[in-house]
């Protein structure tokens, strides 16, 4: 499959075009597989669904030819009727395997709820057809308009997406790309079309919530990713006319810094998702924070020309051929036996197939050993890799014994490599700690890490920020645990008091993950500080599930019991 996913684009409320509304996003997809999953046993293929004016479409690709594309009407808007499909099991359906079908996550769902248009080939331009001329238009679809607007700017570089319209790709489709003078103009022209929808949104509702975050996330966000396209497919000094001064708000580059300055020195640090990769490129390329460590998105790592420049610029090094690299049937691994377990050496050879021979793509075993420092650590993968995750793995074993490597967050394949007594000599999580990153957040704490004064953005302040924040907090709080327990106490201490006195309640509020510096300041004596913590936890969430009719008051509960033993230092985590 060659559609992956960085950055979901969100998009906003459809515009009534006759006179029923489209059913929502779950209905469909509920509704389809419950008529049809049986009908769908054979090859594996990628399902998605297409929203347009007339209806909802099923489409149909398979894995091994993306250009084969069917698409057929299942819910008709002008008689508000579900269509009966009817198909060959032969020819059609049955070549398609119903459980490998388009990424559920949160976004899905309110990609299309909110967009009138989505999930075909060229969808930003019907938008843009639509909406561009409009002068008044509702939050909402004015964000739907700078999504779409992102979109065509993302098509200049490739097809990411899988949408996009062969006329606006630029450069041509050779690598790396040779962008003209007059594709250059083209690609600013595209990307001051987003900044110009942009600064509307910001005028007329400067609060309005991005799904990832404040608008001023969002658009610092798209600036970084035109910055990373140009940087990777053209050349540094062109990217870098993209990049503008205090393009982040400070907390989310307090969130960057810190992340950045936990990795030990010359590390590979692999992140998820938006907001753990542009901030961290942008502390890193602009500020110059530590320049020294790899940052590595696991999502764009699936794109052969990302890997390849990567390499190319002397981020980091692996075993796969360029050749390899960009392979057509490169795109995903199956594995064929996964009570198998195929050891370092075994893997390494598999790596150093010839991709374009049929049946090359198959591992037989599931379970891939790793063996480090006289131990073995093990991986359990799924029934099928997609590129990016035999990249990942062949950079961590090309540079095992090397480089340090370090994740944002647990993978589902590393769970079980994220134990203890590993932190701090191969492989380890930035954000859970051991006692060796508790010393080195003493280390920084001072010399490289500053909070900055939040007092005058909680207007700007969001969930996805408070989320951001949420992290951070209860990792330097379980960092700190470590310091007590080693006897630093008056580190410790100060640690925990220019925390509590930087993230003011007033900007971020106190919620579950405060309980660990509640807890540390307990255990330091200090039930002043811990009570005062525990009381607005218990408060915010009291709020909480005034607000919200599923909360079944578990966590209120859970908080009343503990907050004794919090303030008295006794509770252990």
């Amino acid at each position: 499959m060659k559609k992956f996913l960085f950055i979901f684009l969100i998009f906003t409320t459809s515009v009534c075009f006759s006179q029923y509304a489209h059913p929502d996003y779950a209905k469909v997809h509920d509704k389809f597989f419950k008529l049809y999953s049986e009908s769908l046993n054979a090859k594996e293929g990628f399902i998605s669904f297409a929203k347009k004016t007339d209806g909802w479409y099923v489409q149909f690709v398979e894995t091994d030819n993306d250009e084969n594309k069917r698409s057929f009407l299942f819910w008709e808007k002008k008689t508000n009727k579900w269509q009966v499909l009817r198909f060959d099991p032969i020819t059609e359906f049955a070549r398609l395997n119903p459980h490998v079908f388009e990424i559920e996550d949160d976004r899905v769902p309110y990609m299309y709820r909110v967009s009138p248009m989505y999930g075909y080939d060229g969808w930003y331009q019907d938008v843009i057809d639509s909406l561009g001329d409009k002068n008044i238009l509702s939050d909402t679809l004015l964000y739907a308009l700078n999504k779409a607007y992102f979109n065509q700017l993302s098509a200049a570089f490739g097809n990411q997406y899988g949408d996009y319209l062969p006329a606006d790709l630029l450069g041509g489709t050779q690598y790396p790309k040779v962008f003209s003078g007059d594709d250059l103009i083209e690609i600013k022209r595209r990307h001051d079309k987003v900044s110009v929808i942009n600064k509307r949104m910001k005028a007329q509702n400067p609060s309005f919530e991005t799904f990832i975050g404040s608008l001023s996330m969002q658009y610092a966000n798209d600036v970084m990713d035109i910055y990373m396209r140009m940087y990777l497919y053209h050349s540094k000094e062109e990217a870098l006319k993209y990049l503008e001064p205090d393009l982040y708000d400070p907390y989310i580059l307090d969130f960057a810094k810190y992340t950045l300055q936990n990795c030990p020195p010359n590390a590979i640090l692999f992140t998820y998702g938006d907001n753990d990769t542009y901030p961290l490129w942008y502390v890193q390329h602009w500020l110059g924070v530590r320049k020294d460590v790899a940052i590595l998105n696991i999502s764009l790592l699936n794109i052969p020309d990302y890997a390849s420049m990567n390499r190319k610029y002397g981020v980091v090094d692996f075993s796969i051929s360029e050749k390899t690299l960009f392979e057509e049937n490169f795109a995903s691994v199956v594995i064929e036996n996964k009570e198998i377990k195929l050891r370092s050496r075994e893997f390494n050879d598999f790596l150093k197939k010839d991709f374009s021979v049929k049946g090359s793509n198959t591992i037989s075993g599931g379970i891939v050993s790793f063996e480090m420092d006289s131990k073995e650590y093990t991986a359990d993968f799924s029934n099928y890799l997609l590129r990016g995750d035999i990249i990942l793995l062949d950079i961590m074993y090309s540079n095992a014994g090397k480089r340090p490597i370090c994740f944002t967050t647990t993978s589902y394949y590393f769970d079980n490599l994220f134990e203890k007594e590993i932190q701090g000599t191969w492989i380890k999580q930035v954000g859970k700690s051991g006692q060796d990153i508790a010393l080195r957040l003493n280390e920084i704490w001072d010399k490289d890490y500053i909070i900055s004064d939040y007092s005058q953005f909680k207007d700007h302040f969001s969930e996805s920020h408070q989320r951001l924040t949420n992290a951070m907090v209860m990792d330097i709080g379980v960092k700190v645990k470590f310091l007590i327990a080693d006897g630093k106490k008056s580190e410790a201490k100060k640690i925990l008091t220019k925390l509590n006195d930087a993230y003011s309640p007033s900007v971020i509020k106190r919620d579950f993950y405060w309980m660990y510096i509640a807890a540390n300041f307990g255990k330091l004596g200090d039930q002043a500080n811990a009570s005062k913590i525990m009381n607005q936890i218990i408060t915010n969430q009291k709020l909480k599930m005034q607000n919200d009719p599923n909360d079944d008051g578990r966590m209120l509960n859970y908080l009343e019991n503990i907050k004794e033993s919090v303030v008295d230092g006794t509770y252990t985590f």
